[in-house]
C-alpha cells in the first residue's frame, strides 16, 4: 500500500524529500506546535540556517532554522538510496552534535 504524500520538495542538497500524511499525523500528535506548518517545513528544507549530519546515523540530516532568540525549528530527514523523507520535526533550544554539512 502506497502512502499519500502531503508534499515532495527539493532540499538544499538537490534531493527530493517527502512528507507523507502518516508521518505528518504522527509528528502533529507528538508535537502539536508543528500542526499546520507544512509551508514552513518546505521552506526550511529549501532555506535552512544550517544542516548537520546525525552523529548516530550518517544517512540522517538535521535541518535547523532559528525562529526566535533561543529556539530553532528542527526537521530530521532520513536519506535512502532512492528517496528521502521527514522522520520528525519539532521546536528545540538545543543543537545536537554532528558535523555541519551545509550553512547559510
Amino acid at each position: 500500500m502506497e502512502t499519500m504524500a502531503l508534499f515532495i520538495v527539493v532540499d538544499v542538497f538537490g534531493r527530493s524529500v517527502e512528507l507523507s500524511l502518516e508521518r505528518y499525523l504522527h509528528i502533529a500528535s507528538a508535537h502539536p506546535e508543528i500542526e499546520g506548518k507544512q509551508d514552513a517545513l518546505q521552506e526550511i528544507l529549501q532555506k535552512p540556517d544550517f544542516v548537520k549530519e546525525s552523529k548516530n546515523d550518517p544517512h540522517t540530516r538535521l535541518f535547523y532554522k532559528k525562529i526566535n532568540n533561543n529556539e530553532y525549528h528542527l526537521i530530521i530527514v532520513k536519506y535512502e538510496v532512492e528517496d528521502a523523507f521527514i522522520l520528525t520535526s519539532y521546536f528545540s533550544e538545543y543543537i545536537k552534535g554532528g558535523k555541519i554539512l551545509w550553512k547559510n
